[in-house]
């Protein structure tokens, strides 16, 4: 990450975790001049979205996530 040709290409870019601090991280390989990339967000923390992926996909109730929790399966 600290190669000047990586950088040079903007290939490392800056996100706000909050708690987290500033996170470096890779950027858009692709370049397009007219419509350049640029990060609308930052990424997803771990089991940011468990709750409704168990709830929607895999059909848990909020009764059996909270067991899970328990028993130490899921953050």
């Amino acid at each position: 990450m600290d190669d000047p040709g990586t950088a040079e290409r903007d290939m490392i870019v800056s996100a706000d975790y909050g708690d987290l601090g500033t996170l470096r991280m890779f950027g858009q390989p692709i370049k397009l001049s007219a419509t350049p990339a640029t990060p609308a967000r930052t990424a997803n923390r771990l089991a940011e979205h468990a709750d409704k992926v168990l709830t929607t996909f895999a059909g848990y109730s909020p009764e059996r996530i909270a067991e899970l929790r328990g028993a130490g399966v899921l953050p």
